[in-house]
Formats: C-alpha cells, sequence, structure tokens
C-alpha cells in the first residue's frame, strides 16, 4: 500500500512537471507574440523598409502630395526624399478674398510656410525655405525695411566658370579667393524685402523643401512677385516656430463655403 501511494504521488509529480513545462512554453509562445503584435492573435510578417515597395523611406515615412483643394496623392518610391513627411502646393494665391486694407506676413518656421493676410484674411500663402542648421532664421517680430527689384547678396554667391558660365561652387562667401578658371558671382536675391540689416530678408529662392538658406526666407518663384506686389516698407512680418495667427474666413468666402460652391482650389493654379 505504502509503495503503491508512493509510485502515485510520484506519477503525479512527473505529470505536474510536465504540465508546467507546457504551460511555460505556451505563455513564452504567446508572450513573444503579443509583443510582436500588440494582441493575442499570430503576429504577421513584416515588410522590409528598404525592399518595400509600398511608398515608404527607410524610417517608414510616406510622402505625400497635397493639393490646394485638400486630395492627396502619394508620391513613388523613386521621388521619394527622407527630409520630409510631407510635400503640399508650392502656393495660393487668392487676393479677391480682401481687395483692400493692411498687409501682414507670418513665416512659419515649423511649416517651412509664409501666409499672406489682408485685413485679417488670409489672401495667400507659400512653401519656403529658411535658415539652415548654423545659419538659422532668427524668430520674432520684424517689418520690412526695404524693398528691391534685384538684390545681390553681399556676404554669399558661387564661383563660376569663366569659359562656360556653369556653376563650380554654389557655397562660396564674398571673401573667397576664386579658384583658377572662374570668378565669384554674388547670390541673386529677386524680390528682396529686407527684415534686418545685417541680411535677413525675403526673396525668390530654391525651395528643396526644407531649411537651406543662410538665414532668408526663400520665397516660391510665383508667388514672391505677388507677395512684394502687396508690401510696403513698413509692413509687419512675424517669424514664429508656431502658427501664431488664426484668420477668420470673409463673409462672402463664408457663404461660398455654406452653400458648396467652393472647392477650395485656388483662383491662380499653382506652378512648378
Amino acid at each position: 500500500m505504502t509503495t503503491f501511494f508512493s509510485s502515485t504521488r510520484l506519477g503525479q509529480s512527473f505529470t505536474a512537471l510536465v504540465l508546467s513545462c507546457c504551460f511555460l512554453s505556451t505563455f513564452s509562445g504567446c508572450s513573444t507574440t503579443t509583443s510582436q503584435s500588440g494582441d493575442s492573435s499570430p503576429s504577421k510578417p513584416k515588410s522590409s523598409a528598404s525592399g518595400s515597395k509600398s511608398g515608404t523611406t527607410k524610417a517608414g515615412r510616406r510622402i505625400i502630395l497635397i493639393h490646394p483643394d485638400g486630395t492627396r496623392v502619394e508620391i513613388p518610391d523613386h521621388a521619394v526624399t527622407p527630409k520630409a513627411d510631407f510635400v503640399a502646393a508650392p502656393y495660393e494665391w487668392n487676393p479677391e478674398l480682401s481687395p483692400a486694407g493692411s498687409v501682414k506676413v507670418e513665416v512659419v518656421l515649423n511649416e517651412q510656410k509664409a501666409y499672406i493676410y489682408r485685413n485679417g484674411v488670409q489672401i495667400g500663402y507659400s512653401q519656403i525655405s529658411t535658415g539652415k542648421e548654423g545659419h538659422n532664421t532668427p524668430d520674432g517680430k520684424y517689418t520690412v525695411l526695404e524693398k528691391k527689384l534685384m538684390h545681390h547678396s553681399g556676404l554669399y554667391g558661387s564661383f563660376v566658370n569663366t569659359e562656360t558660365g556653369r556653376t563650380v561652387d554654389s557655397n562660396a562667401n564674398a571673401g573667397d579667393k576664386a579658384p583658377a578658371g572662374t570668378r565669384y558671382e554674388a547670390s541673386p536675391m529677386p524680390f528682396f524685402q529686407r527684415l534686418t540689416w545685417d541680411g535677413v530678408g525675403l526673396h525668390t529662392g530654391y525651395l528643396p523643401g526644407y531649411p537651406a538658406s543662410h538665414g532668408c526666407i526663400r520665397l516660391h518663384k510665383d508667388i514672391a512677385e505677388k507677395i512684394y506686389s502687396v508690401t510696403k516698407v513698413g509692413t509687419p512680418v512675424i517669424i514664429s516656430h508656431e502658427r501664431t495667427i488664426f484668420p477668420t474666413q470673409p463673409a462672402v468666402r463664408q457663404a461660398s463655403l455654406a452653400s458648396g460652391t467652393e472647392t477650395g482650389a485656388p483662383t491662380t493654379t499653382p506652378t512648378r
């Protein structure tokens, strides 16, 4: 009887040990699945970021083209750049929304956009490129100090081949010695609007989709002249990291929005 009881207890212990091992093995497998998928369902295979064909960058970010009417189109893989998550329409210009009144410009660094208001109503915006690291565009409240249809930088320019006219170095400083066979040309700044006497201003320039200037605010070439035409010496310009002005819609636009007759598309179609 004692022998049978001991054998029985031994058998029960062995069974409990086997069940414990199975339970731990099962629990471990479920824990791994949960940590990968966030629930108890089987984990799904993950696609490689570098070999993905879903329009993502190596960081897994999609690039979306946002049209003025709000529609979005994903940019194909070969056009994807890791510089920004979104690429918006380059500009919008609707001066008829507020035909008269004082003008104000707001430059929003985190959005890389400049907004133009007249009489408190937004009449346009432009994609911009502000100062790159080490040449950051300073935030603050400014006024337009000077306006010139064509201005040339007194600090920066390019070395150009004297025979072909091709740019050899686009990041030259005014005091640098020109390499043999080249000449220095100061950077042109069309429709220049000076904000500081040490060189910061608004002007036409190349827009790569991220901060790339030496401190100035580059504007889209097709809207720089339009902005220039509505400002004057003394026009206030706010440079901020986040948007601070949230204009109300004019009565005429509120009516069109309510009736559904306005799509949000710009009066002047943006061109690249």
